[in-house]
C-alpha cells in the first residue's frame, strides 16, 4: 500500500448525519458570505479559475447570493463552501521526474513558484462538510513494489525488457460527477466587477473534500481493472496516473489502447504529459527495465 490509505484503517461512521450538516449549514452558510465580504483577497484570481471550471462543466453559472439564499430558504439543502487558492508545485530533477506538492498561496519560496499553478480548493473546513462523510472501503494506491512487480511479470512472461508508457487524466476530480439530490454544495465568489459576494454550485467532486478522494480512486482503479481484466493490458495507476509495461511488440497497443478506452468512457488525458520508453518515472522513483 502506498502508507495513504492504511490497510488496517477502521472503518467508522460519519460523525454527523446529512440532516445535522443541513442544519448547521443553516447558520453557518450566512457566516461564510459576511466572512467573505470582509476579506476576500485573490478575488480576480479565483473568479478566472471559477470561469474555467464553469468551461469544463465542474462549475455552474454563476449567480448572486442572495439568490442562492432564496432557493435555500425553500429546499434547504445547500451548503455553502468558502475558496482559497492553492499552489500546485512541480519542478524537476536531474533524472527529470516531476515532483510535486500543494501550499497555499504566498507561503512558497521564490524558487518554488518558478514552476507551478494555481487551483482554487474548496474549505470543507469552514462548511463542516467532511463531518458527514466517512469511507466504507480502504482503496490501495500502487506503490513501488506494484511498479516493480508489473516490469517483471512483463519481463517472464514475454522474456523480454519491457517497454512503459505513462498517461494522466486531466483535471481528474472534476472529471467525476457528485450526487445532488441530497446535499448541493454552491461555492462562494467575490465578484470582482459587481464588488458582491457570488455563488457557483459544485457538479464535479470537490478538490478539498475528504469524500472525493475516495471516490476518484473507485473509479481509477475500476479503469485499471477493465483494462486488466477485459483488454488484457499490462497496467496500473497510482491516483490518475495510469501506466503500462508491455513487450517491445505490443507496447504501442497497449498504450493507444487505454487511451481509447478513457476516450469511450468520457475521461480525457493529457495529451502533454504522455511519455512512453524503457525508463519512466512513476510514484515518485525512475524505474528502468
Amino acid at each position: 500500500p502506498s502508507g495513504i490509505f492504511p490497510p488496517a484503517a477502521r472503518q467508522e461512521p460519519p460523525e454527523w448525519s446529512i440532516s445535522q450538516l443541513l442544519q448547521h449549514a443553516s447558520g453557518n452558510n450566512d457566516r461564510l458570505v459576511k466572512l467573505m465580504e470582509k476579506h476576500h483577497p485573490h478575488a480576480h484570481l479565483l473568479w478566472a479559475q471559477g470561469e474555467q471550471m464553469q468551461g469544463i462543466g465542474a462549475l455552474t453559472e454563476a449567480r448572486p447570493i442572495r439568490e442562492w439564499q432564496s432557493e435555500n430558504a425553500k429546499y434547504g439543502t445547500l451548503v455553502f463552501c468558502g475558496k482559497f487558492p492553492v499552489k500546485q508545485l512541480k519542478w524537476p530533477d536531474s533524472d527529470e521526474e516531476e515532483n510535486s506538492g500543494a501550499a497555499p498561496l504566498g507561503m512558497l519560496s521564490p524558487e518554488q513558484e518558478i514552476r507551478s499553478c494555481v487551483d482554487p480548493s474548496n474549505s470543507p473546513a469552514g462548511s463542516s462538510y467532511n463531518k458527514a462523510w466517512a469511507a466504507v472501503e480502504t482503496v490501495r494506491c500502487s506503490d513501488a513494489e506494484s511498479v516493480q512487480a508489473l516490469m517483471l511479470a512483463s519481463q517472464l512472461a514475454f522474456a523480454q525488457e519491457p517497454v512503459g508508457s505513462k498517461d494522466d487524466l486531466v483535471k481528474s476530480y472534476h472529471q467525476i460527477g457528485r450526487r445532488r439530490d441530497k446535499v448541493r454544495a454552491v461555492h462562494l465568489f467575490w465578484h470582482p466587477q459587481r464588488k458582491e459576494g457570488w455563488g457557483r454550485e459544485q457538479l464535479s467532486q470537490d478538490f478539498g473534500a475528504a469524500g472525493a478522494v475516495t471516490v476518484c480512486n473507485v473509479v481509477f482503479r475500476s479503469l485499471r481493472d477493465i483494462a486488466n481484466r477485459w483488454l488484457f493490458i499490462a497496467a496500473d495507476n497510482y491516483f490518475d496516473d495510469f501506466w503500462t509495461w508491455e513487450p517491445s511488440w505490443s507496447a504501442e497497443s497497449a498504450r493507444e489502447t487505454l487511451r481509447e478506452l478513457c476516450a469511450l468512457l468520457g475521461y480525457e488525458l493529457h495529451a502533454g504529459k504522455r511519455k512512453h520508453g524503457r525508463r519512466l518515472p512513476l510514484v515518485g522513483l525512475v524505474f528502468t527495465s
